[in-house]
């Protein structure tokens, strides 16, 4: 399920040749073997191995539209690389996913890590009784 990807130096390959995005070898093959003919769980793992959960909640998958409300949009090399090993995953297992799809997954990613970081600052709604 590896797609070609060059190894570099100090137990690091890159993901996608000449795209500067790089994982821990031992971490890729783990996650390859987690997500044995899973390309869409492989997706999720490769996002949150590259950005963390308050990251995601402050940013968009790709749209800069929604920037004005303090949102930027991640850094679309690095999903670029995300997306681009992960079709390719895909097309070595005759699995039809294509970019459109991947998107809409990522999207989906960060307004579940806005939901999440929203409701971890929400003030409990456990209250102690009032004693008399």
């Amino acid at each position: 399920m590896t797609p070609a990807s060059s190894v570099s130096t100090a137990g690091m390959t890159e993901l996608v040749p000449g795209r500067g995005v790089y994982i821990p070898c031992v971490l890729l093959s783990s996650l390859l073997s987690e997500c044995h003919r899973d390309p869409k769980k492989l997706f999720h793992k490769l996002i949150d191995h590259y950005f963390s959960m308050d990251v995601l909640a402050v940013s968009t998958a790709c749209d800069i539209r929604k920037s004005g409300l303090g949102k930027q949009p991640l850094d679309q090399t690095m999903v670029s690389a995300i997306k681009t090993y992960v079709m390719a995953s895909a097309r070595k297992l005759d699995i039809v996913l294509n970019d459109k799809e991947l998107t809409r997954i990522l999207t989906n990613r960060c307004s579940g890590a806005r939901r999440a970081v929203t409701k971890k600052l929400a003030p409990s709604t456990l209250t102690k009784p009032i004693e008399n």
